[in-house]
């Protein structure tokens, strides 16, 4: 089972829709990679599909928001710690960490 944040439930809820219209309006669960893939080639960036798309902003924002690893990875149903942490992207991970030892090591003085 999947799980939605509340605001993003209730957003979908109370879309103003006409009956039998579809929330993305796309024919099939592949076309919005068709969109996508347009849209990276005008960026002029490299393609990557909603499945991996989703996946590593799930897993960054999870990590950046101090969820625990174990817990993010049954919510987004990773098998592997190597392989969750493949999808974490950490801007200026070196800064955060010399930042994090400096308040830890230097706070007593």
């Amino acid at each position: 089972m999947a799980y939605l944040t509340y605001e993003c439930a209730y957003r979908i809820a109370h879309l103003p829709m006409k009956d039998g219209e579809r929330v993305f309006r796309y024919s099939s669960r592949w076309s919005v990679n068709d969109r996508i893939a347009a849209v990276c080639r005008r960026a002029q960036i490299d393609y990557r599909p909603s499945h991996t798309i989703g996946r590593r902003t799930y897993a960054t924002r999870a990590i950046k928001l101090g969820v625990p690893i174990k817990v993010a990875m049954d919510g987004g149903r990773w098998k592997t710690p190597a392989v969750f942490l493949g999808y974490v992207d950490i801007d200026n991970a070196g800064r955060i960490v010399a930042e994090k030892i400096n308040s830890h090591r230097y706070s007593n003085l």
